[in-house]
């Protein structure tokens, strides 16, 4: 034990796309001097490899079972390639690719035999869709961050201003909305919130604040009285 927390512990921050997770699972992670996990990022490298080798949705479950898969560190290679950050963007990949490696069984069982593997005797921050409901079911403290519709289409509307591009609002709020559909209603690794999480709404709130609430919550959850990371 160090300062009431477990040698060897998995938090996890479960939630839809746009909420914040990213962001606030790397806060939290380094308050509390926890390794991260970001599960999104290894899926959106398999649509990476999707793309690069022109490979169709209904071609991946077979290709998929002859790769040979690695995380190290913040990257996924896939036999033993790497991919640029500019080919995990939203413009390179888009919500189909994504969504076609993340509903595959294939896959989404070799990740979660990866990610398991790779915290095993850590302490770790890992943030996805499954990770409190799936992969790390006996989490001793599960988060679910979410945010409105409207709260998410507008921080993608600044994101894309900020980028160069002219989005239109409306369609931003279609696209997530039906990725949120997507997420819910595939059969393997849906989006769920399990039932003994802590739901965290991010609406209104800064990175900052967020962070200090999770801080809060882990505190809670885990020992009743720890002492708060400086």
């Amino acid at each position: 034990m160090t300062n009431g927390i477990d040698s060897f512990m998995v938090i996890t921050i479960d939630g839809p796309a746009g909420a914040g997770k990213s962001t606030a699972a790397a806060g939290l992670a380094r308050r509390l001097g926890f390794q991260l996990l970001n599960t999104g990022r290894m899926y959106r490298t398999a649509a990476a490899w999707m793309l690069r080798h022109r490979i169709s949705p209904a071609e991946i479950e077979w290709r998929w079972k002859d790769v040979v898969v690695d995380w190290q560190g913040d990257d996924l290679r896939i036999d033993g390639q790497l991919f640029e950050a500019s080919e995990l963007s939203d413009a390179s990949l888009g919500p189909a690719a994504i969504q076609a490696v993340a509903a595959n069984r294939a896959v989404r069982e070799s990740m979660m035999v990866l990610q398991r593997a790779w915290c095993e005797g850590k302490r770790v921050v890992s943030e996805g869709r499954d990770q409190g409901s799936v992969v790390f079911p006996d989490s001793p403290c599960k988060i679910f961050l979410t945010a409105s519709v409207d709260e998410r289409a507008r921080r993608r509307f600044e994101e894309l201003r900020r980028s160069g591009h002219d989005p239109r609002l409306v369609e931003i709020v279609a696209a997530i909305q039906k990725r949120d559909d997507d997420d819910r209603q595939r059969e393997v690794g849906p989006l769920v919130q399990p039932r003994d999480a802590r739901v965290v709404t991010t609406d209104g709130k800064s990175p900052e604040e967020v962070v200090e609430e999770l801080v809060q919550i882990v505190c809670q959850e885990l020992s009743r009285g720890m002492p708060l990371p400086e």
